[in-house]
C-alpha cells in the first residue's frame, strides 16, 4: 500500500490540488498510519505558529551582540578619517613656488629681476651719462659695474636714456 507523506505536507501547507486532496482524504481513512502523520503534522504546524507568534516579539526587541573586531575597526577608521582631515585643513606648503619669468615687450622671457632705480639710484644713473658723454664706453661699462646692484639689463639703460 502506497503511503501519501508528500501529499499530506502539500495538504498542510495550503498546495494540494483538489483532485489529489479527494484521493487523500479515500486513503486516509483506511489507513492508520497515515491518519498518525497527518494529525501529528497538523499539530506541528500548529505549534509552531503559536510559537512563532508568542517568541517574535522577544527576537525581535534582543539586540545583536557586535563583535570587538568591528567595535575596533569603527573606531580606527573614525580615528583615521579625522586625524587625516586635521592634517589637510592645517597643512601648509614648506615652499610657495612662483613664476620667476616675465614676457617683455620685446617678446623675450628674461628673469624678472629688482627694479634699478630708486631715487637715490637716478641721482647715480644722471651722473653716469654725464661722465659717458665726456669719455669713452669703456669708462661707463665701468661705472657701471660698480654700481651696488644685481642685474643692470638693457631695458633699463634705454628706459632712462643712459649712454646715448
Amino acid at each position: 500500500m502506497k503511503h501519501y507523506e508528500y501529499e499530506i505536507n502539500l495538504f498542510v501547507d495550503g498546495e494540494l490540488e483538489k483532485e489529489q486532496q479527494s484521493e487523500l482524504f479515500e486513503h486516509l481513512a483506511n489507513c492508520e498510519d497515515c491518519q498518525s502523520l497527518f494529525t501529528d503534522t497538523l499539530l506541528l504546524k500548529e505549534k509552531s505558529r503559536v510559537y512563532c507568534a508568542e517568541n517574535l516579539y522577544q527576537i525581535k526587541s534582543k539586540p545583536k551582540p557586535v563583535s570587538k573586531f568591528y567595535k575596533i575597526a569603527f573606531y580606527t577608521s573614525s580615528a583615521a578619517a579625522v586625524l587625516l582631515l586635521f592634517l589637510l585643513i592645517t597643512a601648509k606648503p614648506k615652499e610657495t613656488f612662483v613664476t620667476k619669468n616675465e614676457v617683455r615687450v620685446d617678446t623675450v622671457f628674461v628673469e624678472k629681476e629688482k627694479p634699478l632705480l630708486n631715487e637715490g639710484n637716478k641721482k647715480l644713473f644722471a651722473n653716469i651719462k654725464q661722465k659717458s658723454k665726456s669719455s669713452n664706453e669703456v669708462a661707463f661699462v665701468n661705472e657701471i659695474k660698480k654700481m651696488k646692484t644685481t642685474k643692470i639689463t638693457l631695458s633699463d639703460l634705454i628706459k632712462y636714456d643712459v649712454g646715448s
